[in-house]
């Protein structure tokens, strides 16, 4: 009864100050809907690949090749065989996988398709935590004629049959193949850096002699992810990779005798979690988001909800006021 007598009170008051309780409660509600709005935009950019499950130890490597005479490249991009001397000089890298992007043509019947494909290496499967709608991930990268597509390609190519066991023919123009489904995985979601459509199997011998794809030191091709045993791991690999460098990658023709590899060429890592906002360079996959602008917004919608906040309590605390001395002269 007593919380009845609260509203009903209020009612009243709205009803007989109208155009007072129009400006305040808008003036509050337009504040509060930006501050909702900018929040739900600043926590999708802040939660950009952190659902994996092992996103604390997953990394990806950068390059910044500093050629004199030339601005520096940086790339988000890695060198094809620096995969295999990552694995060999840091006992703290676990697993690691590259992931190239593709085009290749996918030919269904009588159509053909342009369809973006991921190659990669088998440690990805247990690197990242797909979720299997069909077929045993486990088994599902085998080997190079094994294809992996999410649901949303599946029914494109399939319809609602069942596509495990089936074949798709992709031309790489370098070379043909065909694949079987061996699973299906959920769509990737919108929040990541790593958005799939489909997985193979790279195999280095399908590359060599046409376009060494993942056999140039000084080419940048796939990007490289890792992951390490603990997450302060990625410290001790960023401080060691001058020397890395230095051990692993052929001379560069510049420089005096005395040059390094490490004078040109500087590597470095970058935690999954933070490659929305803070990595740089080209090679990326899908658009990167701006930290800075993150900041911007979220002081934006902290201004705008002190400001709503006063705008009220200056507007109540004047009616308060004026009720105040109405009743004064009543008396």
């Amino acid at each position: 009864m007593l919380i009845y007598n609260y509203l009903l009170s209020g009612w009243r008051n709205i009803n007989h100050n109208k155009l007072f309780s129009s400006i305040n409660i808008l003036g509050l509600a337009i504040g509060l809907a930006a501050v909702t709005l900018i929040t739900l935009f600043v926590r999708s950019e802040l939660s950009y690949d952190t659902f994996w499950k092992n996103a604390d130890t997953l990394h990806r490597s950068h390059i910044v090749f500093k050629i004199p005479g030339r601005d520096p490249f940086k790339a988000v991009s890695a060198p094809g065989p620096l995969i295999h001397a990552l694995k060999k000089d840091y006992p703290q890298v676990t697993q690691a996988s590259r992931v190239a992007s593709i085009s290749p043509a996918i030919i269904v019947g009588a159509e053909t398709f342009i369809q973006q494909v991921s190659l990669v290496d088998k440690d990805f499967l247990t690197m990242f935590d797909l979720t299997s709608l069909s077929g045993d991930l486990s088994n599902a990268l085998n080997d190079p004629h094994s294809l992996i597509l999410t649901k949303e390609l599946a029914v494109k190519y399939f319809g609602q049959e069942d596509p495990i066991g089936k074949t798709l023919s992709l031309d790489y123009d370098y070379f043909k193949r065909d694949y079987k489904i061996t699973a299906v995985i959920e769509n990737s979601v919108s929040n990541t850096q790593l958005p799939i459509k489909a997985l193979a199997l790279i195999d280095e011998n399908d590359w060599t002699d046409r376009t060494s794809l993942f056999a140039q030191w000084f080419s940048v091709n796939a990007q490289l992810y890792f992951q390490t045993k603990n997450p302060s791991d990625l410290d001790h690999i960023n401080a060691t990779f001058d020397d890395f460098s230095n051990r692993n990658f052929p001379k560069l023709p510049i420089g005096g005798a005395d040059a390094k590899p490490s004078d040109f060429i500087t590597l470095s890592a970058m935690n999954i979690k933070d490659l929305h906002l803070h990595a740089v360079g080209s090679g990326e996959m899908t658009e990167r988001g701006n930290a800075t602008r993150v900041f911007i917004f979220s002081a934006i919608a902290l201004l705008i909800l002190i400001i709503a906040i006063i705008n009220f309590m200056n507007l109540s605390t004047a009616r308060a006021s004026q009720r105040s001395k109405k009743c004064h002269y009543v008396k």
